[in-house]
Order: structure tokens, then C-alpha cells, then sequence
């Protein structure tokens, strides 16, 4: 069996990861290169639902330190992920990353708790500058 990593993102929506590889570099700028996907995983979203109507928890990903685990990843396929994506501000800013052991991704995960990604929920009662709170909010 290959190598796993527990990956572990702060991306609520969650994250199709595709390798690529370029088939054909066209010079073209309309078309560009030509690029075969490969997808080795699928990260689950770390939103959790709110309300009384809430569907089947089994379906949610384990949680830590608000980050989504996803466990048994190809350690190989998210290394070469992680070059390919090395600019990206998902991870960049640390919001994914992942540990051969589980244990010490969700040690990551907790110290990085406290850190901001842009895609907290909005608190309609102080909704931020430049917007009027929700008259109807709970202050």
C-alpha cells in the first residue's frame, strides 16, 4: 500500500485535487496548453451546518481546530499537488496542509485554530464597515 497523509483544509466549500500535466504547451493565448486532470481526492468542507433541520452528521467530516480532516490521501499525489499549487493562497496562508501521522495533523490543526481564512460568517448584527446591520439580528 502507498503512503497516506491525513490532509487537513480550512476551505468550507471543500476541494476537488487534481494533478496536472501538460499534454501540448500551444503558444496560443486563446486556447493555451493542453492539460490532462488527474484527481486523487476530494476534501470534504469544514462548514458545519447551523439550524434545527440539520442533515445526517455521518456525512461531515471529522473536524479539528475548525479545519476538515481527510484521512488516507496518496502521500506521493499531494506532494506533487502541493508544487503545482506551491502559489496559491490556500497554501500559502497554511489553510491545507497535511502529516503522515493523523495525531500531528490534528495538533497543526489545533494551533492554527485562531487564524483567520476570509470565510468566517458574517455577524449580521455588526456586519463589518461600510454596512448597515440586520435590524432584525440578535444584538
Amino acid at each position: 500500500m502507498a503512503d497516506t497523509v491525513t490532509v487537513c483544509s480550512k476551505i468550507p466549500t471543500g476541494l476537488h485535487l487534481d494533478l496536472q500535466t501538460i499534454l501540448k504547451d500551444v503558444n496560443d493565448a486563446a486556447s493555451g496548453p493542453m492539460v490532462r486532470r488527474e484527481r486523487f481526492a476530494t476534501l470534504k468542507g469544514c462548514e458545519v451546518p447551523r439550524g434545527d433541520d440539520i442533515p445526517n452528521w455521518s456525512d461531515y467530516p471529522k473536524i479539528e481546530g475548525g479545519f476538515s480532516l481527510t484521512h488516507n490521501v496518496d502521500k506521493a499525489k499531494f506532494e506533487l499537488w502541493m508544487e503545482q499549487n506551491k502559489d496559491n493562497p490556500w497554501v500559502v496562508n497554511g489553510l491545507i496542509f497535511a502529516h503522515t501521522n493523523a495525531n500531528s495533523a490534528k495538533a497543526e490543526a489545533r494551533e492554527k485554530a485562531a487564524e483567520k481564512t476570509g470565510f468566517e460568517p458574517v455577524n449580521p448584527a455588526k456586519p463589518g464597515p461600510r454596512l448597515e446591520p440586520d435590524q432584525h439580528a440578535a444584538a
